[in-house]
């Protein structure tokens, strides 16, 4: 399947010249795939990185036609593309913890599903959660990076709440009340 894709250009094309409306189709087809629902680190390196750098690529109306889409799908459909996109970035996180170049494309087209969910309320939250994000990412200085740094180009887990779970979020709760008190004994 993957070595037809490729063979096909599929990942070659100019995504943001697509005129066609019914060449997005691609985005909802993919998802329905057993290979794209059960994805390995090498799937993702070859499907499922492609597939979300693809959307990105997107003139901003074919994405939002892909959006409203995405917003009109059957919970179930909604469900299996959050999962697949969810599964694939903790193989992502399991193999490569700090290669955060591969993690942001992810990070951004599952914010705009969040996003969508958020309005439509499709699935539960917690479908969107990184669950081996704690023990692979030190999450202690992403929170320090992302409270004290003023810098707004670099990547930072703790930009994307939605990814994280809620034992991960107890903690960064109780380590930010802890430098509260620190900085306030300090003072």
């Amino acid at each position: 399947m993957l070595a037809s894709l490729d063979a096909a250009g599929m990942w070659e094309l100019s995504w943001e010249k697509i005129s066609c409306l019914e060449s997005l189709r691609i985005y909802l087809i993919l998802p329905s795939l057993y290979l794209f629902s059960s994805p390995s680190h090498a799937s993702v390196k070859s499907l499922h990185l492609p597939f979300v750098r693809s959307i990105q690529l997107l003139r901003e109306a074919n994405r939002k036609v892909l959006e409203k889409w995405w917003s009109l799908l059957e919970r179930r459909h909604f469900n299996r593309l959050v999962l697949a996109l969810v599964k694939a970035l903790e193989q992502l996180v399991e193999h490569e913890p700090n290669n955060t170049s591969n993690v942001i494309p992810f990070c951004s087209i599952l914010s705009r599903l969040n996003a969508i969910n958020r309005s439509q309320k499709l699935i539960a939250y917690d479908k969107f959660y990184l669950n081996n994000l704690q023990k692979k990412v030190d999450m202690a200085n992403d929170l320090a990076g992302w409270e004290f740094n003023a810098q707004h180009d670099v990547f930072y887990w703790s930009n994307y709440p939605f990814l994280l779970n809620a034992d991960l979020k107890t903690y960064l709760l109780q380590l930010e009340a802890h430098i509260q008190m620190q900085c306030n004994k300090n003072e």
